[in-house]
């Protein structure tokens, strides 16, 4: 094998271990929405900030109500590694309110730009408020907006968003 082949098999190995890497740092059900927007479970350590870090994320938008993470202070290590850090508290679909709506909304208006993780436990909650934003302040039609909710993580709320949708 000649030495051109050589470093290029070494550099295409080295990018897929550290891609790999990445992606098992990442919390679970991470993913990307779009270039600005990405959704996930629970942030549960330092090494998953420094992957979302290293995946661009700016601001982290908590859904998790007080009490729900008992075992890692999200608020204060993001804060430490030099993210934005929003926490709009959603327990039940009894909180998918429009004040809850319009606080994601003003939140992602306000990081307009930069990337941002919204996150719950599993991604159900934040498929759920995302669904209703589309809905109520975008104009998007409900078949659509249950859509986007599901492909962001929305589950066990499909019924109750279903019923809220305009």
């Amino acid at each position: 094998m000649s030495y051109r082949k050589r470093l290029f098999l070494i550099g295409w190995m080295l990018s897929l271990v550290s891609t790999t890497a990445l992606a098992t740092a990442l919390p679970a059900n991470y993913k990307n929405l779009h270039a600005q927007l990405a959704v996930s479970g629970y942030v549960q350590s330092p090494a998953q900030l420094g992957a979302l870090q290293a995946d661009g994320v700016q601001v982290i938008i908590s859904l998790l109500p007080d009490g729900e993470q008992v075992d890692f202070d999200e608020s204060a290590a993001v804060q430490q590694v030099g993210i934005a850090y929003v926490s709009i508290p959603i327990a039940t679909a009894a909180d998918l309110t429009e004040a809850n709506v319009l606080a994601l909304d003003q939140a992602l208006t306000a990081h307009a730009g930069e990337k941002v993780l919204v996150h719950c436990a599993s991604g159900n909650r934040v498929g759920a408020l995302l669904a209703l934003r589309a809905n109520w302040l975008q104009g998007m039609p409900e078949d659509a907006a249950l859509a986007l909710g599901q492909d962001a993580g929305m589950t066990r709320l499909v019924e109750p968003v279903r019923a809220l949708l305009r």
